[in-house]
């Protein structure tokens, strides 16, 4: 059994006058339902609110912004429904009952649908933080960022065609090689170095796009064995460091072969190798890029120093929940469409319980006793006004004007 302290409560929240009360002791139960409905929907509506204010602003002043949104919401929507939960008038037949109540019962749905959106937002948050992650994927994986990652990748390869062309150029413009030992040993292990570095650049880099292809094809691909996409990766960077260590005998044999030439072939090596330089780096770009492109990470492979993504804005979930609950193929659509319809149905329920109840119920002694007052009340007013009239009519006999 409710304490009756906190029956009386409840009903005052029911719509109940206080001093009805004294009058009718025992028959609170009505109205203490109507006032626990009425508490239970303005907590929902307070929680709402407090919801969409937290994600609308954010920082600091985040919490304290929802506490007192959620507070406001509370308070408004209490008062609201103590005025939706009064007793209509009986005068009249069912039809004029019956548009008496339209309109409030229009209004409870409507609150009900209004608190029921955010809190189908709170429930199904997991669901919305985890499309809105998928978007997010996809959008990198293909969308704007492949396409500006491919354009940089063809600048680049670009780039790197014409530099490659200079260098030629450049080498066979030479004057005539000096006539030493040195000098052509130096010349073989260049021009092996540089044959190895071809004939490895020429199997390494297609098997490395093929990879790269693969590789994007199974991050894309749900339920990947994570450990061989690891193998995947580690047999490209194999693959990437043999094509760098023979880069890197190339350039050895060149500064051989440049610190054996002769002193009228040093202004024209040098600007070849300022050129490798500017290749290597530009080889190194293209290397970042290529992987930035193609072997993103998933989400859930982030690690901990990485920068925290942004916090969806409120259109961003909302607009992801729609796309979840319109789309019969997501894995989520049955779920995230059984909470939104329940909790409506509940909320609804909740707004158009007490006001059914006092539609159809006949009146009791607590009914009778409110009308009673707010009639006794009524006739008190009027009787004062009438005093107060009566009052200034002898005032205005006993003292005629001009008098």
């Amino acid at each position: 059994m409710i304490p009756l302290s906190i029956e009386k409560e409840l009903a005052i929240l029911g719509g109940s006058r206080r001093d009805a009360l004294e009058q009718a002791p025992h028959a609170l139960g009505r109205a203490a339902f109507m006032g626990l409905a009425n508490l239970t929907s303005s907590l929902a509506a307070g929680i709402a609110a407090a919801h969409v204010v937290g994600v609308v602003f954010r920082g600091p002043l985040a919490l304290a912004a929802a506490t007192l949104g959620g507070l406001l919401v509370t308070l408004l929507v209490l008062m609201l429904n103590r005025v939706l939960f009064l007793r209509p008038s009986q005068d009249g037949g069912w039809r004029e009952r019956l548009l008496q109540a339209a309109p409030r019962v229009a209004l409870a749905v409507a609150l009900a649908l209004g608190i029921s959106a955010p809190l189908t937002l709170r429930l199904c948050q997991d669901a919305i933080l985890e499309e809105l992650e998928s978007e997010r994927q996809e959008r990198l994986q293909g969308g704007d960022g492949a396409a500006l990652s491919a354009a940089s990748l063809a600048e680049l390869r670009q780039r790197l065609q014409n530099l490659e062309s200079l260098v030629g150029s450049l080498r066979d413009a030479r004057p005539e090689e000096p006539d030493s030992d040195e000098y052509r040993a130096a010349k073989a292990d260049f021009e092996r170095a540089q044959a190895e570095f071809s004939q490895l650049r020429a199997t390494v880099a297609p098997a490395l796009e093929s990879e790269r292809k693969v590789l994007t094809r199974l991050l894309a691909t749900p339920g990947t064995d994570p450990r061989l996409i690891e193998a995947l990766r580690a047999q490209m960077s194999e693959r990437q460091h043999a094509l760098d260590q023979a880069s890197q005998r190339v350039r050895e044999a060149q500064q051989r072969l440049d610190a054996t030439g002769a002193p009228m072939r040093e202004v024209p090596l040098r600007l070849a190798g300022q050129i490798q330089a500017e290749l290597d780096r530009l080889r190194q770009a293209l290397v970042q890029l290529t992987k930035q492109a193609s072997a993103r990470k998933p989400a859930g492979d982030a690690s901990a120093g990485d920068a925290e993504p942004i916090e969806p804005s409120l259109i961003d979930r909302w607009r992801a929940l729609l796309r979840i609950a319109s789309d019969p193929e997501h894995p989520d659509h049955a779920a995230v469409r059984q909470v939104a319809f329940r909790l409506d149905v509940l909320l609804i329920l909740l707004q158009l319980t007490p006001l059914l109840i006092s539609l159809l119920l006949p009146a009791n002694a607590l009914d009778r006793a409110n009308e009673a007052l707010d009639l006794l009340e009524g006739e008190r007013i009027v009787l004062g006004v009438n005093a107060q009239v009566e009052q200034w009519r002898s005032s205005a006999r006993a003292y005629p004007p001009g008098s």
